[in-house]
């Protein structure tokens, strides 16, 4: 049966989407009703008429259905870079600005099954111990999926959710157990999981954390919502946000029109964004972070080495038209954003069955190879794509990306530079899709990054 076949499924889709705030299924009937179908057999309803009687009626029914929409594989340090970010710029401003006080509120908010606070605390133990043990410290993760709160209290995982840490620290805070890895307790006990609904009014923050907060991070949500309520959401982190406060969002998320109210900050690799100590009107004026010292009880970080930008022609900034693409770009980005890998490959291989000389389709099939860690096959596929469109920037980025994460720096770089000049001759409001609607200057900053780095 087909979801165009029911007559109450509109009702049964406008129930759901005004309880959850999950947008992201406003344009995927096939995908909801597959998922409802699913609750459907569980319960032994045949229709949405009668599915719609029961999650109103049926205690705990919304909830199971949430978990079947929102659950996603997820794992450790994930974009390391923001982590990297988090211990060399906002931890050590933090420490700094709140040594009287020695308190540090942090909110993880949707943190699915709980790596995301978890790597925090892991990063905190490692970098920060004073925090840890003598600072008035709260880590909190909250999910509106019950069932992934319940795994995340658990703290035990498959070996792919690890797929990131190296050896010796999977050894300080893992002990496997057959061909699981149950995470120590002392990491355990430094984060609190609580439900919560982000889209719920009045909102408010987690019950548990107590006063202005210093870190909201929300990665890899709002995509699920649409633009008037990602706006109202990050009006509602701002206002819970201490002066000074930071609001760490996913890569490709973030619309700039939302932070107007927030000083933005680079650091490699990670855009940040930090609400003002003081109101300003040009409180989004973009500036370079060049790095805050630790408190005097940390070690100071090394420097870095800033790289010359090659030389870039002066060209005349033109429009590039967006490229036409003939498969479900769209879908495949939003399974890569919410860790779902094998289905991002698994939706290219459909979709770009007769067009494999789109190189759009090649970019994503490198991603999508690249997160399954089939490093070979990820390279082949990201060369096809600047083989068939030399000027294909996201291309020269993540391949960049890849040959310095395996030590190849000199081609690295090269693909840095090419980015870096493809970009000069781009006007610099031009939106790349594949890069979360980035802009070019926005993509210029990124790669200014990527060669400091190589």
């Amino acid at each position: 049966m087909s979801w165009k076949a029911d007559p109450f499924y509109p009702a049964l889709k406008r129930f759901i989407l005004d309880a959850t705030g999950l947008d992201y299924y406003t344009e995927k009937d096939d995908d909801l009703f597959n998922r409802l179908q699913r609750r459907f057999g569980e319960i032994g309803v045949r229709d949405c008429a009668a599915y719609l009687t029961q999650v109103q009626a049926r205690a705990g029914e919304l909830d199971a259905l949430i978990n079947e929409l929102t659950i996603g594989e997820t794992y450790f340090f994930r974009h390391r870079e923001q982590y990297d970010a988090l211990r060399s710029t906002i931890l050590p401003e933090l420490l700094k600005a709140n040594a009287s006080t020695k308190r540090l509120n942090i909110w993880s908010a949707g943190c699915s099954i709980g790596p995301e606070p978890y790597s925090v605390a892991i990063l905190l133990q490692e970098h920060f111990r004073e925090v840890m043990e003598t600072w008035a410290f709260k880590l909190v993760g909250t999910d509106i999926n019950r069932e992934a709160l319940l795994k995340a209290r658990l703290g035990t995982y498959e070996e792919w959710s690890l797929r990131s840490l190296d050896e010796s620290i999977r050894a300080r805070y893992f002990e496997a157990k057959g061909r699981k890895f149950h995470l120590q307790e002392n990491i355990k006990r430094a984060v609190a999981f609580e439900y919560h609904n982000l889209i719920t009014e009045p909102f408010a923050p987690p019950s548990s954390l107590s006063g202005a907060l210093d870190i909201i991070i929300c990665r890899n949500v709002t995509i699920y919502f649409d633009a008037p309520t990602c706006a109202r959401l990050v009006k509602r982190f701002e206002e819970c946000l201490a002066p000074g406060g930071w609001l760490v969002v996913g890569h490709s998320e973030p619309n700039l029109e939302y932070f107007q109210n927030f000083e933005t900050v680079q650091s490699p690799g990670a855009i940040l964004y930090r609400k003002p100590l003081v109101k300003s009107a040009v409180a989004n004026a973009p500036f370079a972070f060049s790095g805050i010292s630790a408190a005097p009880a940390l070690a100071p970080l090394p420097p870095r080495k800033a790289l010359p930008l090659p030389a870039v022609a002066k060209v005349a900034p033109v429009k590039v038209p967006r490229p036409v693409l003939v498969f479900a770009a769209e879908s495949i980005q939003s399974h890569l954003e919410r860790g779902e890998f094998k289905a991002a490959l698994d939706l290219c291989d459909r979709q770009g069955q007769g067009d494999t000389l789109n190189p759009v389709w090649q970019f994503y099939r490198g991603k999508a190879l690249e997160e399954l860690k089939r490093v070979d096959e990820a390279e082949a596929a990201l060369k096809k794509c600047l083989y068939l469109n030399r000027d294909f920037v996201m291309g020269h980025l993540t391949l960049g990306a890849l040959y310095l994460k395996s030590n190849r720096a000199p081609a690295a770089r090269r693909h840095f530079e090419a980015a870096n000049r493809i970009l000069g001759q781009v006007a610099e409001d031009h939106v790349y899709p594949e890069a979360g609607n980035l802009k070019a200057s926005e993509l210029k900053s990124l790669v200014r990054m990527h060669l400091e780095a190589a």
